[in-house]
């Protein structure tokens, strides 16, 4: 219960008196010491139970010797009913060693009638005492409140489950209802959640929102009511200092915020408005980010029909272009150009199906040896064009993997492409399968440009070329992205090593293993 202040007037004392006389000397000496009090006198159980249980009580004083009942059995009483009342014992004759026990009991205090000066002050610091240890319990039920619903309003990115979570988050703690209204485009307040019983009256809000400033800075806290009985609290929400709604709280039937209530309803709303400023920007984000794939499909789709009459003019040309050497020269070009944008084109469209999480995947048992040999066999004329050695170790025994063939051969092939592209001609590239535990482990290592310690977190994210020679090689920053989503989708991881320019990467793919097909096994 709310313990009152040792100036409020007046203070609801309960007695516990049986002589009317010893009453009034106790009730004058308050009085004569600037206490404005009321006082309930009672001198049975059964009276002291009915007086705690109507709660109007500020302050228990209470004779040690009745004839119904001690004091003792008064202070255990009162402790049950009302645990945080302060109770002070006016007794006649209270020895040391008893007064000590009723202390260790849960007394606050006690005073001997022949020293009733000692009453009030003893009254007074009770009463502050009590009120301070009231303001540290609210402090902390504050604290614990404000970490719970930051907890609650962090536990979702997505919009919607956010603002409903600001509109939960202050019922039943600080109002009986809350309603959330956000700012559209337009600078409109939109309603976009409610909660509790009742949520706030349209009539309160309406009155509220009409005098609130667009700029959330230029206001803070609003009150308005009560309307039906019940108070209103308007709250701004706003982040990186710009406004993004307001909170609307409704209290309980004649409940009134303090000035403390006030300050932990603002400290909501302002974790409220980063919290959904957040949710925001992450919508925000994911909306660009499937426009950029839904762009990326579109490109892919938009340039493959130009590349595939490219290629049917050339084939045309080569049948009836006769023997001219230039020409010849020139469809080459042309050949490896749309080759290569074949493949850019291929890489988007592969990124964009991943994204999109529609990519098929034919899954069955792979053998490791032929996806080396296949992959190897694939990037063979890149590796010789540039001079390179490449020694492929494979282990005695077979490993096997459970996936798509073409697309681990196709990861196989980026990762070996990518290691002949950015090795200087005549470099050595290395090819190893092996067995760890129940991983099939694929390591290419090579003695090219290497990546710097700054790129190499960041070298299978989308479009990130790490070296200006991936520009000048006409690398889009694609194959590695793909890779990385390739292994992921297959169970697998693939990471990267290298030890700084110039000193060479190593790119370490790793699949779970698997039985190899029954044929195979016998």
């Amino acid at each position: 219960m709310e313990i009152p202040s040792a100036t409020r007037s007046p203070i609801r004392v309960l007695l516990v008196e049986d002589s009317p006389l010893d009453a009034e000397l106790v009730s004058a000496r308050m009085e004569a010491d600037g206490l404005s009090t009321v006082v309930t006198r009672v001198d049975t159980r059964d009276a002291l139970v009915a007086a705690l249980d109507g709660g109007a009580v500020d302050v228990v004083l209470s004779d040690f010797q009745l004839p119904d009942f001690d004091g003792m059995a008064a202070l255990d009483i009162v402790r049950s009913r009302l645990p945080d009342v302060p109770f002070v014992f006016v007794s006649g004759a209270l020895g040391e060693e008893l007064a000590i026990d009723t202390l260790r009991r849960g007394a606050t205090d006690y005073v001997l009638k022949h020293r009733l000066e000692r009453l009030s002050p003893a009254v007074r610091r009770a009463l502050r005492e009590a009120a301070d240890r009231a303001a540290h319990r609210r402090t902390q039920a504050a604290l614990a409140f404000l970490s719970e619903a930051s907890v609650a309003l962090a536990g979702s990115i997505d919009f919607a489950t956010t603002a409903a979570a600001v509109a939960r988050a202050p019922v039943p703690f600080l109002a009986a209802g809350a309603r959330v209204d956000l700012y559209t485009d337009d600078g409109r307040l939109v309603r976009v959640d409610a909660h509790g019983d009742p949520a706030p009256d349209e009539d309160a809000v309406t009155t509220l929102l009409r005098a609130v400033p667009r700029r959330a800075r230029e206001y803070t806290a609003r009150r308005a009511g009560p309307w039906a009985g019940r108070e209103h609290l308007l709250l701004p929400l706003a982040a990186r200092r710009e406004p993004i709604g307001v909170l609307v709280l409704v209290g309980a039937p004649g409940h009134t915020w303090d000035t403390a209530d006030v300050g932990v309803a603002e400290d909501l709303a302002h974790r409220a408005g980063l919290a959904l400023d957040a949710a925001r920007l992450y919508h925000q984000a994911r909306l660009a980010d499937q426009r950029k794939t839904d762009f990326l499909a579109m490109l892919g789709h938009e340039l493959r029909n130009p590349l595939s009459a490219l290629v049917a003019a050339a084939e045309i040309i080569k049948l009836r272009g006769g023997s001219d050497p230039s020409l010849g020269r020139a469809l080459g070009v042309v050949d490896r150009q749309v080759c290569h944008m074949t493949r850019l084109v291929d890489d988007l469209l592969d990124v964009a199906r991943i994204t999109r999480g529609k990519l098929d995947l034919h899954h069955e048992p792979v053998d490791v040896a032929r996806v080396v040999q296949n992959a190897v066999e694939t990037t063979r004329a890149l590796i010789d064009a540039r001079r390179h050695a490449i020694e492929v170790a494979l282990p005695g025994d077979g490993l096997w993997v459970l996936g798509d063939r073409t697309r681990i051969e196709q990861v196989l092939g980026n990762l070996l492409t990518n290691a002949a592209k950015y090795t200087d001609e005549g470099g050595r590239i290395w090819l190893t399968a092996l067995r760890d535990g129940g991983d099939a482990v694929l390591r290419v290592r090579d003695t090219g440009v290497g990546i710097s310690h700054e790129m190499l977190p960041r070298v299978f994210e989308l479009f990130v070329q790490v070296s200006p020679t991936e520009r000048s090689q006409g690398g889009l920053g694609l194959g590695l992205t793909l890779v990385r989503m390739l292994v992921e989708l297959h169970g697998g991881t693939v990471t990267a090593r290298s030890d700084g320019v110039g000193q060479g990467t190593e790119f370490e793919l790793r699949l779970p293993l698997t039985t190899p097909p029954v044929n195979v096994q016998s």
